[in-house]
């Protein structure tokens, strides 16, 4: 499952509205997720418009119901909330190669790395290509994201985080419109080639994201803890269709 649609595809509850642009409007329980900004990452409203890809990402949960019982002002359907990877105190290593038709590629690398007593660093890149026959729904897409942890497991726990994603697609525009003959009431369907192009050759959908945050920690005892966390974010977004 790379990317968050795929994700949220297979979870009870939620349907995807066509939107303008080639935007995937997330509708949970009837409620569109997109418009009130109830998408998030590590607890963090993520509100910019762009491909969310899951190679940098551990889980994704869902709160079904009333986004203000955990997260304030939002949504009536809830939330989605994207958990980062986080490095650990081991070193672990998995680097993950796909192929697939229509010139499907993609490599990803999760690499964990103790540098401590209690610190850890963890790198984590991906390059996904897809040429799908020249139908214009191309994809090529890199990331990169790298965290470093330390005081893991001690009273005071900090985090340093750096998050780069790159998109350079084509658009998916879905089935064409197709008028009935004039003075035709009659509407036949008629079958389309799925390597068929509907769009022109020069629209695209490019995206970027460059995210960076700091976190910390400080436990009071087993069962109490203050988390504080700052995030700073450029997103870039240019569509010709």
């Amino acid at each position: 499952l790379d990317n968050l649609k795929d994700v949220l595809k297979n979870t009870g509850g939620i349907s995807f509205l066509a939107a303008e642009g080639g935007e995937e409007d997330i509708r949970l329980r009837g409620f569109s997720l997109a418009t009130s900004g109830d998408i998030y990452v590590d607890g963090l409203r993520d509100p910019a418009f762009y491909d969310r890809d899951m190679f940098n990402i551990d889980r994704v949960e869902v709160l079904r119901g009333s986004a203000s019982m955990l997260f304030g002002r939002g949504s009536t359907g809830g939330v989605v909330n994207q958990v980062s990877k986080q490095p650990r105190l081991i070193d672990q290593h998995e680097v993950s190669v796909t192929g697939g038709s229509h010139g499907f590629f993609r490599t990803t690398g999760d690499f964990n790395l103790k540098t401590g007593e209690n610190a850890a660093l963890r790198l984590n890149a991906m390059v996904n290509r897809a040429d799908n026959n020249g139908a214009g729904s191309s994809i090529d897409k890199q990331g990169l994201a790298a965290t470093y942890r330390f005081g893991i497991g001690t009273r005071d726990e900090f985090s340093a985080g750096l998050y780069y994603l790159n998109n350079r697609n084509g658009i998916n525009y879905g089935m064409p419109f197709i008028a009935p003959a004039r003075g035709s009431t009659d509407r036949v369907l008629l079958p389309v080639d799925p390597d068929s192009n509907y769009g022109l050759k020069s629209d695209y959908n490019d995206s970027s994201a460059t995210i960076a945050g700091l976190a910390h920690t400080h436990r009071f005892s087993r069962d109490s803890e203050l988390k504080t966390q700052v995030r700073v974010g450029q997103f870039d977004r240019d569509l010709r269709s």
